[in-house]
Order: C-alpha cells, then structure tokens, then sequence
C-alpha cells in the first residue's frame, strides 16, 4: 500500500459549503489516504455531522475556538490499522499511529504559534511525547507536518528575505535534529523558491507548510509536492510513500466497469451504434460476436471513462497550473498579481459550485434512497472496514509475512485444493450400495430440465441480478446489463444456444477470479479460516441462474426433508429445534444415545466433478441437462485476488463455484446421497424416539448425525470414509464434535472431542436449557444496542429509526426466537431497547401501542416484539398441525398425542399448568400463544370434558385416550337428555366402553356442579348437538395458505393492543383522515419533512402549549408575533405572521392553478381533498413544504417570509429533478409541478 498524504491549512472549516468543497478538493486527489487539515475551528458537537459529511473513513479532532486554531486528520480509501490516537486541548496537534503493511508510523499535525517562546515550549512538548510513542510502539518512522507558521530557512522560505546565506530557524532545526527529521521538500528541491502561503497582493510569501519526515524514509519517499488549493490562502503539500522492500508492488488491478457511464450519452450512443455492426459480422459465430462485442464494450468504456475523467479535472488542472507558473515568477507584477487573484477566484468558485451540486444531489439521493430500505442507507453507518487482505499466515508453524512466499503458498493451496483425486472405482462402489435407494425425478420436471432455452428465462434471470456487485473477469457488471438489456438480449440468447449446442461455454465464462473472505470469529492466520468466493462473468451467472430457477421448482422431488439449505419453504430453525427437542426430552431418549456433529474440510470446495455429473444422473436427470453442467465445469480456471495483484492462473478440477448461483443446488443433490447412503445402512443405528428412527439432519454440509450409542461413531466414520472416496468431501475431525444427550464420563471418543455445549448453525446448543437464552439472546441484544446507538448521530427521523429498529435492531433475533423459548424478560428488553432507539433514548411522546399500528390508523408500523414471537410460536403450531408426519414436528406431535393431538388441545379450555404432560418452555410459550386467538365463546353445552382447566383430579385435567377415541368429547356425552348424569351402566352401553365404575365416577366428580346445572338448564329446553370449534385466525382456517405470518401478527396486534385498527389521534372523517395519515408517506419528501407533518397530525409538534401541558414547561408566546400562546393550531395557521404567508402561498398557487379554495386549518394541519386528481398531490406537497418551511422558521426564530419560501421551494424542485430513478409517484409529482408551477 502507498502511503499518500495531504496537509492543507483551510482557514476555518465552519461554513458548510465552504467545508463540502474542500472535501471534495481532498477526494479528487488520486490516491491520498490521508489528509491533515489546520486551523479547522472545530468544536465536539462538530464530530458526528463533520464525519457523516466526509462519509466513509474515520476522523480525529483537536478542537479549538470558534475563530482560531483546531486541527484534524481524516482518512480515505485507507487500508491500514489504526493502533492509537492523541491530540491536545488547545487545538494545536494531533497524532496518530497507524499500521500500513504491518509497519507502524507515527502521525503528527501541528498548527504552530506566531510567538516564538511559544513556539519553542510547544516543539518540546511535542518532542517527549514523540519519543513516548517511539518506545510504546517500537517504531522510528516518523512523519510531521502541518503549519508550523515559521519557515526553516528565512533565506530560501521566506519572501522578501532578509537574508543572503542560509539562516535556519533554531527552533525547527533543534526539533528536527532531536527526532533525525529532514525537510523532504527541500531535500528534493534544494534550489527552487516556492511557497505555501502568500497575503492578497502577493507581496509577502513564505513556505511555513512542510512536510518532516525521519531520514529512514527518505529512499521511500516517491513525491512531495506542493500545490495550489480552493478557498484558503495556503497551498496544499502532499507526500508520498512507497512500500517497504519486502512488499512487492500491486499487480495489474482488476478492470471494473464505470457504472456512471450509463448516464453518458456519448458512451451510450457509441454502443448503441457498436452493438448492430457486431451483429452484422456473419463470419464470426454467436459465441465470437458475443466476446468481440465485450472486447469493444470495455474499449470504449476505459477510453470514455478517461475521457469522462480528464473533462473533469481538465478546467481545475489548467488554473492550477497557470496559478503554479504565476506564483513561481521571484517577482509578481500588479498585471501579474491581478491575474492570481482572478484564477485563485476562478477556483474557489468552480470547488463551491461543485459543492453546491453536491449538496443538490445528496439531497435528491436522500429523498429517495434515505431512510428507506436500501443499500445506500444501511451501509452509511457501516463503518469502512480494512480491506480483507492476507498480510501474515501461518506456514509450516511458522508466522510469515513475506509478501511473495504468501501468494506462493497460497496459489499452491489453491492449485491442490483444486485438482481432482477422483477414482471411478470408488464411485462405482458407492453408487452400487445405494442405486436402488435413490429416488427419481417425475417426467414432467425431467422435461422440464430437458427444455430449450427460451429469451423469457433471460429476462427473468437478468432481472433476479443484484445491483451493486463485483463483476467476473470481463468487467462488465450487472448495471450495464440492465441498461443495455433490450439491446443485447438476442445476441447473448444466441450466443448461448451455441455454448448448449457445442458443450463449450465462451472463453470469459471458463475464467474466475477468487476473492478470500475471512470467516467470522476464525483465526485469519490459517488459510483453511478463509472462504474462496468466485467473482464469475454475468453473463455466465445469467445462464447458471436460468438453470437453478429450473432446479429449484422440483428439486423437492429428490432431496429428503432432512435436508433444508436453499429450498424454498424450508428453514435453518427446524435443525436446531430438533436437536433442543431431544434435549429438553431426555427421558425418551435412549441412555446412551449421541449426537455427532460433523465438519467437512473444504466442502464445497472438494466436490468432484465427475461424482456431481454421476449423481445426476442417478437421480433420473437425462443427458441433455447433464451436458449443460458439465460445459459450465469444462476447462475452467481461476486466479486469486491477492493483497497485491493476482495470482497465476490455474485450472479448477473440482469444486463448485461459490458465487455461482446454481452451485448451491448442485451441492445440496450430491450431499443428498450421503445421507440416503446412512439412512438405509443397517448397521447403522440411529436414536429411536417414539417409534421413528432419527439418523441425519443437514443444513448444506453442516451435518448432525443422531447416534444409539458410541459404538456407532466407528461406524459411521467408516461409511462417511466411503462416501469421501467417491465424492471428494472429507471429514475434518478435528472441528468435529460429540454431544452426548445424558451424561458421558468419555472426553473423547475415536478422536473426536466430547463436549457438553456445541455451536451448531451459529447457535449455542447447551443441555442446560436455563442457559440457552444468556448464551444467545443476551449477547444479541448488546449488539443490538450498540448498532443501534452508532446510528443516533446521524439526526435521523422517526421513520429511518423505525426501519432501523427493525432491520439493524430485530433482525438480529429472528433465527434464535424461531428455536429458543424467549422469556417475557427479554422481550420486554428487546421491545424496551427498540423503542428508545426510536425515541432518541428520550420521552416516548407516542404509546407503544399507537406507533405500532399502519399508517392510516396513526401509527408508524413500528414493529412489536411480543406480537413477532407470537406469530413465530403460531407458525410452529400451525406446521406441527399441518404437517404430522414430518420428523421436525415428531416429537411434539407424538407428545401432544397422549392428549388427543395438538390440534384436538388447541380446541379445549386448557390451562398450561394443568395439562397432564410434561412441556417444555418453548412448548408453553406456543401454547400460551397459542390461546390467546382461539379463546373460544364460552358456550356450556360446547364444554370440552378433556384438557379443561375447571375439569381436574390432582390439580391436572383428564384425558383418557380410550374415552377420546370412541367420540367422547363433551360433558354433554355423559349426559342423559334431561341433563342429568349418566349411570355408569348407562355410559358404558351408550358409548360401548370397557370402563371401571370407579374411574368413570372419578370423571363425573370432577366436572364442577355449576357447570353441571348450566348444561341441565339448557337440555331442559333445547335438543343441542355439542361440537368442536374451528382453529381459525380471523375467520381464516389455520391451515389456510392465507394464514400467513403478515395475518397472524396483525390478529396479535389487535388482542394485544387495545383498538389497534382503530385513529384516535384526530375527529376527521374516516377519509379524509386515511389520507391525511397514509398518503404524506408516498410522496417525494425528505424523511425530516415526513416527521414534521407526522408530529403536527399526531399533536406532538413541540408548541410552547403542549410542552407546556406534557412537561409543565413556562408557557412561551408565540415565536413569530410574540404575543399570544403558541398552540399548533396558533403557530401554523392563525398567527397573522402566518396568516400572511399563507396568503402569499394561495396567491401565488392562485396564478397558476385556477379555482384552488383557500386553505382551511384542517387543510393546513391534515390534508386538503376536494381538489382535481391531477393537482391534488401537487397542493398537498406544497403545504407540507410549507408547514415545515414554517417550523424551519420557528427554530431559526425568523418569520416565514414568501420570497424565502420560493428559494426553499426552487431547491426542493432541483432535489426532485435530480432523482435518477424516479417511482410512478414521484414522477407525475414532478411533471405536473413542472407543468404548473414552475417559476
């Protein structure tokens, strides 16, 4: 890595715009990563707003006054560590230690004194603290710079000059001697005259900006320059660094397409016009024509790009230079020192202007990226991580960091990995022990897989694309695909029949570049710690992806239940709920049953090729589909990204491709014959629970063996050592585990540790189940918080707080809820951490239960946890109910089954505590839950006599399986028709049951005698015919599809909240306040607008009377006329400050739109209807954008004016027009804004 710095005094950093430009200045330098800046003026309430303007790259501050001193060092694009930081109180230096290729530097700003004495006491102070770090570090490279506001020569430095000989100053040769720093500008330039800071008539010049450095890093030093900067009388000075000698230098860089230039219509034009001719060229064949035309692509895309590039830097390159070649002359005329103002003028104009269409399309970015659920707003807060880059690795034992020795060890590993051992014989083996197990695909999904391509599938699969993502070799990245798709669609659609037709894929396509990514929580020293991704050409991902959309709709044909990663409809939670079942039901489990879970060593990256194509085929896949995964395997290669450049190229034998979309499918149909291979093996016994034998459970290759007792570990390592020798995978068995379900005196058994906890699928698995949510919840929630309040910098609105608590904030405990019980503590602390987030940690002005509810009904969907972890609970019941047969829902169902079934259960009066087996928390939970929608009429003759909470012997309700079978369900079926009880004669003949008189009167005494005479009553009058209610969530059978999670938390919203569908917030009519309450959030507002107009139809809007009446603040006059009580209805509408306003507003709408009635103050505060369609949201924006132009006004103590209000309002226009992709709502706001009001 180059070490590229740039120090520039900026005068004062205060002024916005003024600041914007000088970042942009900074960001335009190539290659600077790291930037001091003196004399900021810097503050602590600056930090958050200064970083979130600077964007990625961390910040340190020295603070000084308002007026005077500050210091700071920003960072960009820079990939090296930082060890520590220090700084002052004054606001005079800043130093920092950083790593760059694991050589450690010392960094230090300095804004030096006019006085000398000072001056000299300030060096000093600065020398000890140097050689503090220089000891606490280990490290002698040293680099100082900033303004030092004395010049080190006055001879040379200074102009006029007093001097005729050399005359250094004391004080900066004493601290340079001190520390053995050189002046690496003037060691460079011994001769030249030029200066870092002039007056306004250039009449006085002088070098005090400079760079000091230690004389060992004078042979890296590559350049240092000093250069003419936007707003500020000082130049920059700029230092570069290169690697140490032991780092080699970067290789060719990977060539990536310039998204941007799809928004230029030159670029546009030259490939809309290359594109026909390409087509016309008969001689070359589709998949030739398809390369050349990518050839071309990216010709024109670097010389556009450089075209795009130069026109950019060209104005402020040539009034640079002009400005450098003037400055240099040993005399200015008053023509010449004319001429330097007016270009130093020209740019700081040109750096402003830059600004301000920044500010413009930062605006228009946030309006409509902004506190939505996009990338771009959920990486702002997603601090730049070091590039993930191997420095140092862990070879033969030893810790190298040679950089060479790296890349060849690495390339080798690779190499190996990657070459096949395959063996026919060891297939052919395998494949006979298991051929006749293994099922087969039904015709109509062969034919399918056996289809002709269609150009629809292109179009679908260009579509599944993800945007922002890193291209394959070619370059060429998913956005150009879509901008282009139209035009190039027949001639890939061509070039990919000839690849099916030929079994060859085209050259780009064959080729791959790996990129290492370490894996979390692992140590980064092991190369075995890092997963090779494959950066694959999109046109390859857009043909694999045709194929796995194929795949995925019948690969549930062939692939056991037990098996869940990557098919739709199945989840991760369904293995560790298994596993936790077992677990909290140990006394079913056999004593000396096992679970052993299993690490396979690189499998995705082991996989043989040949074993894949043979397991296709196995499985009933016919040749023509067979043939396309072969090509998407002939001849490919891969190099790998490395710290610097890439590796040579080398053929890739085995493996699939992780980065290609249908490599995931192709794993999970080749893992699959592992687990038919264990499933049907005899000599393999699994832990039998309630008469169902359980052998495997696989998520992808995280595999869970189930194990009868330790004598089985041999034998499936045995067999696992069969399948490995057909297929490649090899079992790791130093990261295998054991996990014995009772208690196990053995630390190991076959080399495999024995554990009492294991991580499985990113969960703690602990028999202790009091333990479970510490060691999965618990930490969650502290990151939660943690991200949560990393945000509360940013000065974000309600709405992006919301979204936050959910994406940043719950998302993080949706796997753990689904598999562990969560106890009502932590969802209290999980919904009492969400929402102070989206309260700012302050007063909560709104109920929990008014934000959680839609739009229309005055809330903000703000997301509840209760009703999240009931509708989690309730889709388990529904899947236990739905699906009795499958092993994920076995246990529960066979132990609800000694109560008639979950179903049966779930229609009784049951109470938890009574019902007569053992529940474990996760069990109560649901069906605690699990009550609360199916809280059936309270209907005497409807009594269920099972499983009733008021029916009870021994405090436990009844149940009695044989009672149950033969139809006894009701207390009306013991019963006469008068209502009195049967005799026990009369029972048994009428229901035909083997009974003991003793056990049916123990049944009769328990049912309660007030019940008893409410059912007599009723027979006295009425025939009845009791029967069980339907499971139903409102009015929706819970089997129904349409039962669904979004159904089942709304229903849960409404039993937990009081009157949840229902806005209290306001008297409008229903209409007019859906819309008031709904339609805001559609339009093309900034987030803070939203919020403004939220508060004001919520009647939060801080007015002096409300803070006045919540708060018992002082009662404070209105803010515009001082002299009655600022009520919302006051401040918004009748205040005669305002009444003016709003009189210039309808005026000047008035002369654009005819008929428009005058606003009334509901009109004003919630929504104005009645107007024509084509206008109606056109007038509503605009008194938004003015209510919150007016609470703009308020805190700015300042009186709404209109004339101000028109430049607020051009530069909202500006925002709205620089949308580059713009919804059908915001385009018909903008063009008919357009239309009518444009000024």
């Amino acid at each position: 890595m180059v070490l590229s710095l740039l120090s520039l005094n900026v005068r004062g950093f205060k002024n916005v715009t003024k600041r914007k430009a000088i970042f942009l200045y900074c960001k335009a330098q190539v290659n600077v990563n790291c930037f001091f800046f003196q004399e900021t003026h810097s503050s602590e309430e600056d930090f958050d707003f200064w970083k979130s303007q600077w964007g990625s790259g961390n910040i340190y501050l020295s603070h000084g006054s308002p007026r005077s001193a500050g210091v700071a060092i920003f960072l960009h694009n820079f990939d090296g560590k930082i060890v520590d930081h220090k700084s002052d109180t004054e606001g005079h230096w800043l130093m920092v230690n950083i790593e760059v290729d694991d050589t450690k530097y010392i960094l230090v700003n300095i804004y030096g004194f006019n006085n000398r004495t000072k001056n000299q006491k300030f060096l000093t102070n600065i020398n000890h603290k140097i050689i503090n770090w220089k000891q606490m570090y280990a490290t002698d490279k040293i680099i100082v710079a900033g303004d030092f506001n004395v010049v080190p020569d006055e001879n040379q430095d200074r102009y006029p000059t007093q001097h005729n000989s050399p005359h250094f100053n004391k004080i900066i040769s004493e601290f340079s001697n001190s520390l053995d720093l050189i002046d690496i500008w003037r060691r460079q330039n011994p001769n030249k005259l030029q200066y870092t800071w002039n007056n306004s008539q250039h009449s006085q010049r002088s070098r005090i900006d400079y760079w000091l450095v230690t004389s060992n890093l004078t042979s890296s030093t590559l350049n240092c320059n000093i250069s003419h900067s936007p707003l500020t009388d000082h130049c920059a000075i700029t230092l570069a660094l290169s690697p140490e000698k032991n780092q080699p230098k970067n290789g060719t860089s990977h060539w990536k397409f310039n998204n941007s230039l799809v928004n230029d219509k030159n670029f546009c034009k030259k490939i809309k016009s290359l594109i026909p001719e390409i087509k016309e060229i008969q001689y070359l064949s589709p998949i030739n024509r398809w390369e050349w035309l990518k050839f071309n692509i990216r010709k024109i895309a670097i010389v556009e790009g450089k075209i795009l590039a130069r026109k950019k830097r060209q104005e402020q390159t040539e009034i640079i230079s002009k400005l450098t070649t003037l400055c240099n002359l040993t005399q200015l005329s008053e023509e010449n020192v004319i001429e330097v103002n007016k270009l130093q003028s020209k740019l700081d104009e040109l750096y402003t202007e830059k600004a301000k269409g920044a500010f413009i399309r930062s605006k228009a970015k946030w309006m409509e990226d902004g506190e939505k659920n996009s990338t771009y707003f959920f990486n702002l807060e997603k601090s730049r991580q070091r590039k993930k880059t191997i420095t140092k690795l862990q070879i033969e034992n030893s810790l190298v960091d040679d950089q060479n020795n790296i890349k060849d060890y690495i390339t080798n590993f690779y190499k190996n990995l990657y070459t096949s051992q395959y063996s026919y014989q060891n297939t052919l083996l395998f494949e006979r022990l298991i051929y006749d197990k293994v099922p087969k695909i039904d015709k109509t999904f062969r034919d399918l897989m056996e289809s002709e391509l269609t150009i629809d599938e292109l179009d679908k699969a260009v579509s599944q694309m993800a945007s922002g993502k890193s291209p394959g070799p070619d370059g060429i990245t998913a956005e150009f695909y879509k901008h282009f798709w139209t035009d190039i669609r027949e001639m890939l659609f061509e070039a990919f029949n000839e690849c099916i037709d030929e079994q060859m894929l085209s050259p780009t396509m064959k080729r791959g570049i790996i990129s290492l990514l370490p894996k979390p929580g692992k140590d980064v020293l092991l190369i075995d710690n890092w997963r090779p991704i494959t950066l694959l050409c999109c046109d390859y991902k857009i043909l694999a992806h045709i194929y796995a959309n194929r795949l995925k709709s019948g690969i549930s044909q062939i692939i056991d239940e037990s098996q869940s990663a990557f098919i739709k409809g199945r989840h991760i939670h369904h293995h560790t709920r298994l596993i936790l079942d077992i677990l909290d039901y140990i006394q079913i489990i056999p004593q000396e049953s096992l679970i052993l879970f299993l690490d396979f060593f690189k499998a995705f990256d082991s996989l043989e090729h040949a074993f894949l194509f043979n397991a296709l085929k196995t499985f009933g896949f016919e040749s023509k589909f067979c043939n396309i995964i072969k090509m998407f395997y002939k001849d490919i290669s891969s190099n790998i990204a490395l710290n610097r450049g890439f590796s040579n190229s080398f053929p890739v034998n085995r493996g699939v491709r992780q980065g290609c979309p249908i490599s995931p499918l192709l794993f999970i149909i080749s893992a699959e014959l592992l687990a038919i291979f264990l499933k049907y093996s005899p000599d393999f016994e699994g832990i039998n629970i309630f008469d169902r034998e359980f052998k495997i459970s696989q998520f992808a290759d995280d595999t869970a063996l189930f194990l009868k007792n330790k004598n089985m570990v041999p034998v499936v390592i045995n067999k696992i050592l069969l399948f490995s020798r057909a297929s490649g995978l090899t079992l790791n068995l130093k990261k295998c585990e054991i996990l014995p379900i009772h208690t196990c005196n053995q630390s190991i058994i076959e080399n495999i540790p024995v554990k009492s906890e294991v991580k499985y699928l990113g969960l703690i698995i602990t028999k202790n189940s009091n333990d479970r949510e510490s060691v999965n919840i618990t930490p969650r929630l502290k990151t939660i918080q943690k991200t949560l309040n990393q945000w509360l910098g940013r000065g974000l609105s309600i709405f992006g707080r919301i979204l936050l608590s959910k994406a940043e904030g719950f998302s993080r405990l949706v796997y753990p809820c689904h598999s562990l019980y969560t106890s009502p503590k932590n969802i209290k602390l999980s919904n009492s951490i969400l929402f102070k987030f989206i309260w700012k940690n302050k007063t909560h002005y709104i109920r929990k239960s008014q934000l959680v509810r839609d739009y229309k009904n005055g809330g903000l969907k703000a997301l509840d946890v209760e009703s999240q972890i009931v509708a989690f609970r309730m889709k388990w019941l529904k899947g236990c109910i739905s699906q009795p047969h499958s092993m994920w829902y076995h246990i529960p169902n066979k132990l609800f089954g000694k109560v008639g079934g979950l179903e049966f259960l779930l229609k009784c009066d049951y109470n938890i505590s009574k019902v007569p087996i053992k529940l474990s928390n996760f069990y109560k939970q649901a069906l605690e839950f699990g009550k609360m929608p199916f809280n059936h009429n309270f209907s005497p003759h409807n009594t269920v006599l099972w499983n009733n909470r008021f029916i009870t012997v021994n405090k436990k309700s009844l149940f009695m399986s044989e009672r149950y079978g033969n139809g006894v369900y009701f207390v009306h079926d013991l019963m006469r028709t008068d209502g009195r009880l049967l005799s026990y004669y009369e029972f048994v003949t009428k229901h035909k049951i083997k009974d003991s008189s003793n056990c049916y009167n123990k049944v009769c005494k328990a049912i309660p005698i007030p019940l008893l005479n409410l059912i007599q009553n009723i027979l006295q009058y009425n025939e009845i015919k009791p029967q069980l209610s339907e499971l139903k969530i409102n009015n929706i059978p819970l089997k129904d599809k349409k039962c669904n999670n979004k159904l089942i938390t709304l229903t849960f919203k409404q039993l937990i909240f009081c009157n949840f569908s229902i806005n209290n917030r306001c008297d409008l009519e229903t209409t007019q306040m859906n819309k008031s309450f709904s339609l805001y959030t559609k339009y093309p507002l900034p987030p803070k607008m939203k919020e403004t107009h939220f508060k004001i139809i919520s009647k939060i809007y801080p007015v002096g009377d409300f803070l006045h009446k919540r708060f018992k603040f002082e009662s404070e006059p209105c803010i515009f006329c001082s002299s009655e009580t600022e009520t919302l209805e006051h401040l918004f509408y009748s205040c005669n400050q305002v009444k003016i306003f709003w009189s210039d507003i309808h005026n000047w709408l008035s002369l654009k739109i005819l008929n428009i009635p005058f606003f009334s103050l509901y009109d004003v505060l919630f929504y104005m209807e009645n107007l024509d369609p084509g206008i109606s949201d056109v007038i509503n924006v605009v008194i938004i954008l003015c209510k919150h132009f007016i609470h703009l006004c308020k805190w700015k103590n300042t009186c709404p004016l209109f004339s101000i209000f028109l430049n607020y309002f051009s530069d909202y226009y500006k925002c709205l027009k620089c949308i580059p992709n713009k919804n059908k709502k915001t385009t018909v706001i903008y063009q008919n804004i357009s239309k009518v009001l444009l000024f």
